[in-house]
């Protein structure tokens, strides 16, 4: 075991100082020490009534590694994890304040995170990311914030820009970054997937094993792997001819705004998904899709799944549609819609909410039966319905503004 201290002087100290003031630390291990007897580092001030001059330190650790920064002062700090044979042990306490900025970055694939925790108690917060699921070869990433003198550090962008843990790749290009969310209580990996150059070496995209992963997907062939929680998969490339696969959780296709295609089709029972008929793509392992706003979208749903969520269509002829075959299984699920859909719905059992949030050119069709039943949410203000009518298995609701739904009963 190696222990380091690190005092910050004061301004006139370090002004007398100057030539001696401490900018990297590496710690080098010459072997796998055990998780209670770690390399110790310490970084405070050592007058904290007095504050020192803003300082910028790196610290490079590996393998068994824990650093402690307390009260220490304005600067911007850089620590740098890397694995050794293999494994990393790396924890360390944190004093977070509005002058302090923590930059983490972990030289480990972040499809090697098998678990994930978060704990929040008063100001204190406590992360941890299992890396292995082997005790004899416990390898581990925590994080301890203490927050003192930060604005609102519940804040989601606030934190993000004094912490900010990242996953980096041996050529030190980033592959992830940890996103905290303390008012959910959630950890989530952001992944950006930018266009590269097609080559065997970066065609395959994996997640976090044991946290929530959301992918931005910007290229054009890439295969994706989710993990074992709810995963999001946002497609923001309408050329896209790769492979999602959502494996655990509840996990979620989004359609970007800023597709450009004319009509999205996505087919969950055939695991497919077209842009204007071209670049057939394949998507297993959804069970949530989000649609576009004024463009076309038609989902065909499959028997997982819960909810399709569209923004609507650009007009009457080039509307949303959402299509539930006669086989469906899941026993619930949600539909929401906006203006200009049709929902298309032929199950012969199920338990269907709809959440209608504008009645222009909304239009359902549905099945009668025992194994069967649909509930209306309508979000427009009970004031704006001019009348309601059921005309042999028509329903029809008008609105004052000549805005109109049809709810057909077959």
């Amino acid at each position: 075991m190696k222990s380091i201290s690190i005092q910050f002087l004061t301004p006139h100290h370090v002004q007398w100082q100057k030539d001696l003031v401490l900018k990297l630390i590496r710690m080098s291990p010459t072997s796998l020490q055990s998780a209670s007897d770690p390399d110790k580092i310490s970084v405070t001030n050592t007058y904290p009534d007095v504050l020192p001059q803003p300082h910028n330190l790196t610290i490079v650790a590996a393998g068994n590694t824990f650093a402690d920064f307390y009260e220490t002062g304005r600067g911007n700090f850089e620590i740098y994890v890397q694995p050794f044979k293999g494994s990393a042990r790396f924890s360390a306490n944190f004093s977070v304040t509005n002058e302090t900025k923590y930059t983490i970055a972990v030289k480990i694939s972040p499809y090697k995170i098998c678990d994930s925790d978060i704990r929040i108690t008063g100001e204190r917060v406590e992360i941890q990311l299992k890396l292995s699921n082997a005790s004899e070869n416990e390898s581990f990433i925590k994080f301890g914030l203490q927050f003192s003198n930060v604005s609102d550090f519940t804040d989601f962008e606030n934190l993000g820009k004094i912490f900010s843990p990242i996953f980096i790749s041996d050529l030190y290009t980033t592959e992830a970054s940890l996103l905290i969310n303390l008012h959910t209580r959630e950890l989530q990996l952001l992944h950006v997937c930018p266009e590269e150059v097609e080559n065997l070496n970066n065609r395959v995209k994996s997640g976090g094993i044991g946290v929530k992963n959301i992918f931005r997907i910007r290229d054009s062939f890439r295969t994706v792997h989710g993990g074992k929680f709810d995963d999001a998969f946002v497609l923001e490339n309408d050329e896209f001819h790769g492979q999602i696969y959502g494996h655990g959780g509840v996990n979620s296709l989004i359609l970007d705004d800023r597709f450009n295609s004319s009509l999205v089709h996505v087919n969950l029972k055939e695991e497919t998904a077209t842009f204007d008929g071209q670049f057939n793509s394949g998507v297993r392992g959804i069970q949530v899709v989000g649609g576009r706003r004024g463009k076309m979208d038609v989902v065909f749903t499959n028997c997982h799944i819960k909810l399709v969520k569209l923004e609507g269509g650009a007009s009457l002829r080039d509307q949303d549609v959402v299509r539930i075959s006669k086989d469906f299984c899941s026993p619930y699920v949600t539909i929401m819609t906006q203006s200009f859909t049709q929902i298309q719905n032929q199950a012969e059992r199920g338990n269907f909410t709809y959440f209608v949030e504008s009645l222009e050119g909304v239009g359902t069709e549905y099945l009668i039966g025992t194994n069967l039943s649909h509930h209306y949410k309508f979000t427009v203000e009970l004031e704006q319905i001019g009348s309601v009518s059921l005309l042999g298995s028509i329903l029809h609701l008008g609105m004052k503004s000549n805005f109109h739904l049809l709810g057909e009963m077959v």
